[in-house]
């Protein structure tokens, strides 16, 4: 008995392979460049004021920095916008860059280099273990939401920038000439480097080398968990989910 023509039409249909769809490409704001780009050139004023400010505190910036990394943490943990991400995170890199030093400066004008050298070792044993600690409590907050930790270490930084303003006094400031000179010291060795850079152009592909070399490790450090899932994977081991294998791996390389 032939087929009709409305079962073989129908047949046809039915083994018809379906047309591939079209990935859609998400792609970054315009104005995110523009924003990186000047939050590091706002990093950069700032490192150089820190560095220059030779008569100014050490610790304001320091109440500064972590009031600030405190706000970013508290937006990226709040949204689930990439503008606010975006947005959090930069305030994050800010923050970042009034702490940076500050810390180190404070404790070399109180106590001095000699007596400061085995107390940022004593520091360093002291952060190791404090995020040895951290790691264990963020998996066991990040396991009842997701957002938890970082919610309450934006709210830690803040606090804690607080009670530096009261707790953390200034004894010994440096003096103005002490700052000025640092600053007439700084200025020469800039214009120096700018006359050596103009006449040996390979300094300055040196320099462009640098520069590259630097920010190449962002892509990495942003993506790198994304790309581990994606391309290696986890190995199934009980009812571990993603949040307790990547606290073990970042204990074990820890303590290792």
């Amino acid at each position: 008995m032939p087929e009709s023509r409305a079962r073989k039409k129908r047949t046809a249909q039915r083994y018809q392979l379906e047309p591939q769809r079209k990935k859609q490409v998400k792609t970054s704001p315009r104005w995110y460049g523009p924003l990186v780009l000047g939050v590091i050139g706002l990093g950069v004023v700032i490192v150089v004021w820190n560095y220059l400010r030779g008569d100014f505190a050490t610790n304001g910036a320091l109440w500064t920095g972590l009031g600030i990394i405190g706000v970013g943490f508290v937006v990226t943990g709040l949204t689930e916008s990439f503008t606010w991400l975006a947005v959090g995170q930069a305030m994050w890199g800010l923050g970042f860059t009034f702490v940076s030093g500050a810390d180190v400066a404070w404790l070399t004008d109180e106590v001095g280099e000699e007596a400061a050298r085995p107390l940022y070792l004593r520091s360093e044993q002291f952060f190791n273990g404090g995020a040895l600690v951290g790691i264990v409590a963020s998996v066991a907050l990040a396991s009842v939401a997701l957002r938890l930790p970082i919610l309450i270490c934006g709210v830690g930084y803040a606090s804690l920038g607080v009670a530096l303003m009261f707790l953390m006094t200034e004894s010994r400031r440096p003096s103005r000439e002490v700052g000025a000179k640092l600053r007439r010291s700084v200025r020469d060795t800039f214009r120096s480097a700018v006359r050596q850079v103009r006449a040996h152009h390979v300094l300055l592909l040196i320099l462009a080398t640098a520069v590259l070399h630097g920010a190449s490790p962002e892509g990495w450090d942003r993506l790198s968990d994304l790309q581990f899932l994606q391309g290696i994977g986890l190995p199934p081991l009980g009812d571990l989910n993603r949040v307790v294998w990547f606290g073990i791996l970042d204990g074990v390389a820890l303590v290792l």
